[in-house]
């Protein structure tokens, strides 16, 4: 919630110009769609609903962003959103000998963010606030970020 405070004075702070150019509008639009899909996140958080693993990749990605360690926050957020369970390849199941590895694909190594709309869009939110922290509050050396393409 702080992230997205902060992100939401320092659009505020814009000149009218700015607000009114294409680049302000759709960085308004992306900073609107990011607090309107926390939303359920913060709901699940009051209600308690929220499964575990889901929430202490969430505390892990806020602890990393918080002693400014960005590498670490999106090595955490690549685990929640795609998972480290091996992608299949090729047919599986055809014959009656199992592929070597499968006995190796367990619960916890499946990516819960595909199973769910509402967790894919606060996820994808989620990096949009590590991307502004980032901007915000920069690391103390290079080393601690990650580089993206576009800023939003």
């Amino acid at each position: 919630k702080q992230l997205i405070k902060m992100w939401e004075a320092e659009l505020e702070e814009r000149e009218p110009a700015e607000i009114a150019s294409a680049s302000g509008r759709v960085a308004t639009a992306a900073f609107q769609q990011c607090k309107r899909h926390m939303r359920p996140f913060f709901k699940q958080l009051r209600a308690r609903s929220m499964p575990f693993d889901v929430v202490s990749t969430m505390v892990e990605i806020t602890s990393f962003m918080q002693q400014r360690e960005y590498v670490k926050a999106h090595d955490a957020y690549i685990k929640c959103a795609i998972g480290n369970a091996p992608w299949p390849m090729g047919i599986t199941g055809t014959g009656i000998h199992e592929r070597q590895g499968r006995q190796h694909l367990r619960e916890d190594k499946v990516a819960h963010v595909m199973n769910d709309e509402t967790q894919r869009k606060y996820l994808q939110s989620v990096k949009r606030l590590m991307t502004f922290a980032q901007r915000a509050m920069p690391p103390t050396g290079p080393s601690k970020m990650v580089l993206n393409g576009s800023m939003i």
